[in-house]
């Protein structure tokens, strides 16, 4: 069933065929499987936006490490923990739960897994899922 903010194939789609200018899509999976590179990447992607108004960010690799550092994901639970983290739903309720990737499959009955497989195949194809 479809909601009033369309479904998550409808939602990566708009964005996919929103025709601005360049973009580029990272994944969850892409800053835990090689943080630096998608660091990298991200860096070098908006310093392409800014070349455009004569500004330039340099890629430093030293910094990119201290970045990933600091925002991994125990420091981030941390802070979390330890502050007052508007983008809680719950107070009971952690936004940094668990950090890992595709821990939803082994949470679902393997009938709902294949329907939304089916339903999703195309996008979850393209983006590596399945």
């Amino acid at each position: 069933e479809g909601e009033i903010r369309g479904n998550w194939a409808q939602n990566y789609n708009s964005w996919k065929n929103f025709k601005i200018g360049e973009i580029i899509f990272i994944k969850y999976e892409d800053l835990l499987n090689d943080s630096f590179n998608t660091f990298t990447r991200i860096i070098e992607f908006i310093s392409k936006l800014y070349k455009k108004k004569s500004l330039l960010l340099k890629v430093d690799a030293e910094r990119i490490k201290k970045c990933i550092d600091l925002t991994n994901f125990e420091n981030l639970k941390k802070i979390e923990k330890n502050s007052d983290f508007t983008e809680k739903v719950r107070s009971n309720v952690m936004f940094f739960n668990k950090g890992k990737t595709k821990q939803w499959v082994n949470k679902i009955e393997k009938e709902i897994l294949n329907e939304i497989e089916n339903k999703f195949s195309n996008e979850m194809k393209e983006l590596n899922y399945i």
